[in-house]
């Protein structure tokens, strides 16, 4: 039954071309939990904010997040990739609030 539901919701993702706002949207997700597991003391001060062509861009709200997020983007690249299957993310954009 659930095979049925998902092979029926593929259908229609794909006759109407919202796949890739749906994983999209889940790859946007899946980076906003990443970035609250990785910087759990200032997790309000970084926003997803887009996911396009491979670039994941971030809001940062000061230039010491901004350093921090740079240092890390390997780590939270490698995060996100291995929770979200069949994407690549090619580097992160920042971005200030």
């Amino acid at each position: 039954m659930l095979r049925e539901i998902k092979s029926c919701f593929d259908d229609f993702s794909e006759r109407h071309n919202i796949k890739r706002g749906v994983s999209t949207s889940k790859v946007c997700e899946t980076a906003q939990n990443v970035l609250e597991t990785v910087f759990s003391n200032s997790c309000g001060s970084l926003n997803v904010v887009s996911f396009k062509d491979g670039v994941l861009n971030i809001s940062v709200k000061n230039s010491v997040l901004s350093q921090e997020l740079k240092f890390r983007e390997q780590q939270i690249i490698g995060l996100v990739e291995d929770k979200v299957e069949g994407i690549r993310v090619k580097r992160i954009m920042i971005s200030y609030q």
